[in-house]
């Protein structure tokens, strides 16, 4: 008896010495490598991705899964942070192999694992609401754009708002929608880590991107793959006092837009564009040019006589005179600028934060024909070819709506310049258009490239960006130029028609009114399959557009440019389905557009609200 009781004492001790030696410590210590451990994991599976080798890939991915599951469960508050970092490197994992056609197990929602905080999400104090465009995207070209705009130091480019949320190659998101405490990029400013040399982010500055972050990291104002050194609109031009822009009531004897806007595009842009303009002055927008620089504010309406501008173009103020290094403005012109401040110096163009450029262009158009229209298009597309594929030789052939230029046979592209036509014609029966009013003026360029090299080198050279890997065409429309570009390697007849009718319909959309880049995509690609173009694949593009709709951290990713285009361009075509259940609501929508009113208050007057509350709705009515 004696003898048992010694021995529970002895085990007891054993036991109580066992559980000393594994410490809280210890714990968490543990639980912080095997997250690291899986960071690695996920590193290795991505560059076996980009290898090819996609079965070793999804088999690693899986073995990771049950690693996070089960680290997870534990439900520690201390690794929320991390592992929600984890599970979005999942997620994007699942939806890229996933399109490769490997089967995974199903990714629970974070939510089924870690305490969401959307009030943290969502917060957004109207009156103090960033904006991408005129408050982040200044300080992202004025610290980083030599590094990271520029160029793609260290593999991560913020050349446009897609790249900068796509984050870098090897340390993947930098940006974390509500989180801006686990984002990267806060973390490396706080540090000083980053900008190199001696650049220094202010801390204003550094709360401004902060705010942003918390709000959503939203985009506003352009498309997401608009290079943001275009977009750029600095915060901090305006002048005390500075007297507000006057609307023109259309009686002014010189438009602004029409005579004077194409001067200042021209000849002030060199000095006084976009990036780092002289004395803090830019003409890129008219916005800008009111605000003035450092001198104050260029234009005193109403008083000629006393606005710098007038002075600088006669040159009869300090300093060099205007346009430097060029010749001055003709009498007549400046005669002009003296006339426009002496009625007011209103403004007659549509948004007073366009560029000068697109004001210059608009004015363009509003008096161009439709042949001298085609003629600068002409003129675009042969620039466009020799900047994006120096010393390819390149063959024409141009239709009645189209000028097709391509590094393939001429036999080829009057094959694709016929399909177009017919493509065109059902897009205009299938929109209820007019057909002696085209929505684009014209021709329309379609570049066929040969190979994904050339495909590539477009985007690079002539966009500013890098297309996605897997994409076969893409459409870019604007007021001067609307075009085309396809990658006929490797496709067959069957898919290179269905590409070309995306496109087409993307373009037929966008000439229809200014709409948003998730309607005109989804729209286009929903006419193009009722037309019957790629309706044998339907069964396969359900399964796609619900895997593209699971890796969405929100609703409204897609709408606000916050996902790869590839997966986004499915959502919206899911999306845009889903709003033409109701015929009614739709019909009138298109009815509205064709009218020219406004996208975002028609949307509300057909639908009774906005798209990103219709998408939370759609996307809850998922069984994912």
């Amino acid at each position: 008896m004696r003898f048992h009781w010694r021995l529970s004492i002895y085990l007891v001790l054993v036991l109580l010495t066992s559980f000393r030696s594994v410490t809280p410590q210890a714990v968490a210590e543990d639980r912080k490598r095997q997250i690291k451990d899986m960071d690695q994991s996920i590193a290795r599976a991505g560059k076996l991705f980009k290898q090819g080798d996609f079965q070793e890939s999804a088999r690693l991915l899986r073995e990771i899964q049950v690693q996070f599951g089960q680290l997870a469960e534990r439900r520690d508050p201390t690794l929320t942070k991390a592992l929600r970092k984890v599970h979005k490197s999942l997620k994007r994992a699942h939806v890229r192999l996933e399109l490769e056609g490997f089967k995974l197990p199903p990714l629970q929602p974070v939510s089924d694992y870690l305490p969401i905080n959307r009030e943290k999400v969502n917060a957004r104090d109207e009156s103090e609401k960033v904006s991408f465009q005129r408050h982040v995207t200044p300080i992202l070209v004025g610290r980083c754009g030599s590094c990271h705009i520029d160029e793609s130091r260290g593999q991560f480019s913020m050349a446009t708002f897609a790249d900068l949320m796509r984050g870098s190659v090897g340390a993947g998101l930098v940006i974390f929608a509500g989180e801006p405490q686990g984002s990267r990029l806060i973390e490396v400013l706080e540090t000083g880590d980053m900008p190199g040399g001696d650049g220094k982010v202010e801390a204003a500055e550094l709360a401004t991107l902060r705010r942003w972050i918390q709000q959503g990291a939203r985009l506003d104002g352009s498309r997401p793959d608009a290079p943001l050194r275009q977009v750029a609109v600095p915060v901090d031009l305006g002048q005390a006092g500075q007297v507000p822009t006057q609307r023109a009531s259309g009686q002014e004897s010189v438009r602004f837009s029409v005579e004077l806007a194409p001067v200042l595009a021209s000849r002030c842009d060199r000095c006084h564009g976009n990036a780092n303009p002289r004395n803090r002055f830019s003409v890129s927008t008219f916005a800008r040019l009111w605000a003035g620089g450092s001198s104050g504010p260029p234009v005193r309406p109403g008083r000629p006589e006393e606005s710098l501008l007038i002075a600088k173009l006669k040159g009869s103020a300090p300093g060099q005179r205007m346009p430097a290094g060029q010749n001055p403005l003709p009498v007549e012109v400046i005669r002009k600028f003296e006339t426009w401040i002496s009625e007011g110096g209103r403004f007659d163009g549509p948004n007073d934060n366009s560029p000068m450029g697109q004001l210059a262009d608009l004015a363009f158009l509003s008096s161009a024909t439709t042949e001298e229209l085609a003629e600068k298009r002409l003129e675009t597309a042969t620039q466009n070819w020799h900047l994006g594929l120096p010393g390819v030789h390149v063959e024409r052939h141009q239709s009645r709506n189209f000028l097709l230029l391509g590094n393939v046979s001429q036999e080829m592209l009057m094959d694709l310049g016929s399909q177009a036509e017919m493509v065109w014609e059902k897009l205009t029966t299938y929109f209820k258009w007019r057909r002696d009013d085209t929505p684009n003026r014209g021709r329309m360029t379609i570049y066929i490239l040969e190979k994904r090299y050339d495909y590539s080198e477009f985007g690079k050279m002539v966009e500013q960006r890098e297309l996605p890997r897997k994409q076969q065409g893409h459409w870019r429309h604007s007021a001067m130029d609307a075009y085309a570009v396809l990658n006929t390697g490797q496709t067959s007849a069957t898919e290179l028609e269905v590409v070309l009718a995306q496109q087409l319909a993307g373009l037929f959309v966008s000439g229809m009114a200014e709409v948003p880049e998730w309607f005109a995509e989804g729209l286009a690609r929903t006419a193009v399959s009722s037309l019957g173009k790629g309706r044998p694949r339907m069964k396969k593009l359900d399964a796609e557009i619900h895997r593209a709709v699971r890796s969405m951290d929100q609703p409204d990713d897609f709408l606000e440019g916050r996902m790869p285009a590839d997966a986004s361009h499915l959502v919206s075509h899911g999306f845009v389905t889903f709003l033409m259940q109701n015929r009614r609501r739709y019909n009138r929508l298109i009815h509205l557009l064709h009218q020219g009113r406004e996208f975002s208050q028609s949307f509300r007057t057909c639908y009774g609200t906005t798209p990103a509350q219709i998408a939370q709705h759609w996307v809850g009515q998922k069984p994912f």
